[in-house]
This record gives C-alpha cells, structure tokens and sequence, in this order.
C-alpha cells in the first residue's frame, strides 16, 4: 500500500489516460489491456501483493460508498457510466475523470 501512495498521483494519471483510451474499445478489448496492465504482481518495476486494480478500485469505490452508500456501488458497478458520474462527482476535481 505504501507504494501505491507513494505514486498515487503518477498511477492516477495513467488510469485518466487509459480511461481515455478505452472508452471507445469493446468490453472484451478493454479487459485485456486492464489485465495486462493493472492485474499484475510487478508493476513498474516493483513486485507487489496487491493489484493496482485493487487499490485503486477500493479507493473509488470506497468514494462512493461515503458519499451515496452500498446500494449505490452494487448498482454502479454493473453501469460504468453511472459508476464513473458518481464518483466524479464523490472526487477531488484533480482525481477526476474527463
């Protein structure tokens, strides 16, 4: 966990622009990419416990949870578009996606 927020910033900024590069992607395509990249014990050149996708995922989904609860998370996880409104709007804006 310390590396992960040691590089919060640095990691969050690559999520932003993957984000950006794959919401025109299959769902299929996008999940080998997530997997290649997010869903590994070595990542930037470190051997980890944990996947960034862990990480991260329960930072976003714990943001969501404070702000609009357990039902809202259970519902949005199922509806990326809806999970990405709210926590956009649950985010720091600089921790936001565009």
């Amino acid at each position: 966990m310390e590396f992960y927020e040691h590089h919060f910033d640095e990691i969050f900024e690559m999520i932003q622009n993957d984000y950006r590069r794959l919401k025109d992607k299959s769902a299929e395509e996008a999940a080998a990419i997530i997997s290649g990249t997010y869903e590994r014990f070595d990542f930037k050149g470190k051997t980890i416990r944990q996947y960034p996708a862990y990480y991260f995922g329960c930072y976003m989904q714990g943001l969501v949870d404070l702000k609009y609860g357990k039902k809202k998370v259970f519902e949005a996880i199922s509806d990326p578009p809806l999970f990405v409104r709210l926590y956009n709007s649950a985010a720091e804006e600089k921790y936001r996606f565009v």
